[in-house]
């Protein structure tokens, strides 16, 4: 296992945004696409960590990303990132 080079926090219950964010479409693919495109084209080495929700179903990842995604689960529900 390789030391993680960038996190992406996506357990909330989007209660300020008003819909699930994951589910959103920006530019024809999911706004969670971008966010892990995003920090895994950042000029490091590791894999990118995206926590979901204790109970959340596993999101579809984009197959190119060029990066290896582990998925890890928050320890309890809604206890925000700092749990």
């Amino acid at each position: 296992m390789t030391a993680p080079h960038a996190i992406v926090l996506a357990g909330g219950r989007s209660s300020r945004f008003g819909t699930d964010k994951l589910a959103v479409l920006v530019d024809g693919e999911p706004i969670l696409h971008h966010a892990l495109r995003a920090v895994a084209a950042m000029p490091a080495e590791g894999d990118v960590i995206l926590v979901i929700g204790i109970e959340a179903p596993v999101p579809p990842l984009p197959f190119d990303l060029g990066a290896c995604v582990r998925v890890e689960r928050d320890p309890e529900a809604f206890g925000g990132p700092l749990v």
